[in-house]
């Protein structure tokens, strides 16, 4: 008898495929770090200011997962003054993005080492399901 997945469960390679799609989707230029490309669907779904947070934070984890510069458990580390610096955002809007994409549980952050830095952790397979999903009530 063959066994199968549940629902929850997700594969390795599965979950290797979930982040080639978003990352696939969510993409800045990949000749340059110029530009930020946002997607057009994600600006009407979550509005210009998230979608533009949100698809820099991926274009972050690819930058470092492209550099072999990401934590064992898929984390990256990005100061309040870069993304203020690559987005034009303030703190304050940086914070609130960033509580509403931890609160839809897209987004996941940690303090670590010495002196402290915040990591961050994107739930992809969420982001798309949220990304992709009808308009089933849930808001992110």
């Amino acid at each position: 008898m063959k066994r199968t997945k549940g629902i929850n469960e997700t594969s390795y390679n599965d979950n290797d495929m979930i982040i080639k799609i978003a990352l696939e989707i969510f993409r800045t230029d990949a000749f340059t770090d110029a530009f930020l490309a946002i997607n057009k669907k994600l600006i009407q779904k979550v509005g210009i200011i998230k979608a533009a947070y949100i698809a820099n934070l991926v274009d972050k984890y690819k930058y470092f997962r492209d550099r072999g510069m990401l934590t064992e458990d898929g984390g990256f580390f990005l100061t309040y003054e870069e993304q203020t610096k690559q987005l034009g955002l303030s703190e304050h809007q940086l914070r609130t993005c960033k509580k509403e994409f931890i609160e839809a549980g897209v987004l996941r952050t940690e303090m670590r080492c010495a002196p402290r830095k915040e990591f961050y952790f994107i739930d992809f397979g969420e982001l798309l399901s949220q990304f992709i999903a009808d308009e089933t009530g849930r808001k992110m």
